[in-house]
């Protein structure tokens, strides 16, 4: 922190026309108050990776940042500050306050106060900055295999464009912090239903300051030239198909929490043998099914509701007489199983000139997004469709007789 610190601050870069960017998440601590003036007699830190306690695991010794040093160095920075910060209780982060907590409220050695209160002296007013907080100054932030639920909901609001939320192409501060506070608890939810062993609260409150930034997009926050979205102008402009299907769904695979597992654990067929797999969902939804081969994708099931708990058999649930046939070209060959909350308008996915001329494959002219389809309706409005809750994905090999 020290090296990078004194480069930023010395280089040229360190001017108001640029923006610095502050990504944090990890632990934090609550230490008693060296500052006798704290109302709750507390200090909130960042507990960094070399964190080191006393024998008696109750006195920090070294490895914090605490919230007055933090705010000394933001404030020597003179470019546009953007900080954010998955954390507990880091509504006053931009005043150092600290992340998923560590268990309980620490004494700091004496030693180490001495060797930091120097850096703890703030020049100025901390200026030109935003903030993006997973929470209020008194909550608890949570995480889970995925990463922080704050994380995942910015990402999803800005790269996905979910917090979009009247749609005209363009995100808001005050969107995306409304998108965080109410996706948080959804994320939650999701989350228990599939895991047995989870049990997230998603009762936190992202906090997005200051007030003034809030009507403001993202894209001036950032200081973006480009839009980070632009909507398609034609029906004819040529998206790698890899790009649309294959390399997001792989990217959207769940753990395990959406359950596919071919029959018997197969994983090599004849050619034209039949291929036959379980499935079980932790969630109600509307379920589709893609085969990916080598060369094309198709769609094989079109929004067939299912219930949660329940084990499905491909294809005796579904189907009478329809059977998956392993087929050309050999190799690998990959089934995509996708649940959504409501059924997907999978039609203006489909193109006119199938590769696989015994299938439909998804059109190249719309985008598949992580966690949302997206169309484009007239002026080049974007049309969101129903939310994805689970993609699973089996592959097997395809080899002649």
């Amino acid at each position: 922190m020290v090296l990078g610190e004194v480069y930023y601050i010395n280089s040229p870069k360190n001017n108001p026309n640029n923006s610095f960017i502050f990504y944090y998440s990890g632990y934090g601590v609550q230490v008693k108050a060296i500052d006798k003036n704290k109302p709750d007699g507390k200090d909130e830190a960042t507990a960094l990776y070399d964190l080191e306690l006393s024998p008696n695991q109750d006195i920090i010794t070294d490895g914090l940042l605490l919230d007055n040093e933090l705010y000394a160095i933001l404030c020597k920075i003179k470019s546009k500050k953007i900080l954010i910060l998955d954390k507990c209780h880091s509504d006053s982060s931009h005043r150092g306050r600290v992340i998923k907590a560590l268990p309980q409220v620490y004494s700091v050695s004496q030693e180490f106060w001495q060797r930091i209160q120097p850096k703890t002296n703030a020049e100025n007013a901390l200026t030109n900055f935003v903030l993006f907080s997973a929470t209020k100054a008194n909550q608890e932030a949570e995480d889970f295999l995925g990463g922080g639920l704050f994380t995942t909901s910015i990402i999803d609001g800005i790269l996905y464009r979910k917090a979009d939320l009247n749609l005209n192409g363009t995100i808001t501060v005050k969107e995306l912090e409304q998108f965080c506070n109410h996706d948080i608890s959804q994320l939650a939810t999701n989350i228990n239903k599939k895991d047995i062993f989870s049990n997230l609260k998603g009762d936190f409150s992202p906090q997005f300051r200051p007030t003034e930034i809030l009507n403001e997009t993202i894209e001036s926050v950032f200081n973006i030239q480009n839009p980070i979205y632009q909507p398609q102008t034609t029906q004819t402009e040529t998206i790698p198909i890899s790009y649309l299907l294959e390399d997001t769904l792989d990217s959207l695979t769940t753990n395990n929490l959406l359950q596919l597992n071919l029959l018997f654990n197969k994983k090599t067929y004849r050619k034209h043998e039949r291929v036959r797999f379980r499935l079980k969902f932790f969630t109600n939804g509307y379920l589709n099914i893609f085969i990916a081969y080598q060369d094309s994708y198709r769609l094989f099931m079109k929004n067939r509701k299912i219930r949660a708990s329940k084990q499905y058999s491909f294809p005796n649930s579904f189907f009478v007489h329809k059977h998956l046939i392993a087929k050309e070209p050999y190799g690998t060959t990959k089934i995509y199983a996708i649940l959504s909350r409501k059924p997907l308008d999978i039609e203006s996915y489909l193109s006119n000139n199938s590769l696989d001329k015994g299938g439909e494959d998804l059109s190249l002219t719309n985008r598949f997004r992580k966690g949302v389809m997206v169309t484009y309706g007239s002026g080049g409005k974007v049309v969101k469709e129903a939310d994805i809750l689970e993609v699973g994905r089996v592959e097997f090999e395809v080899f002649g007789r």
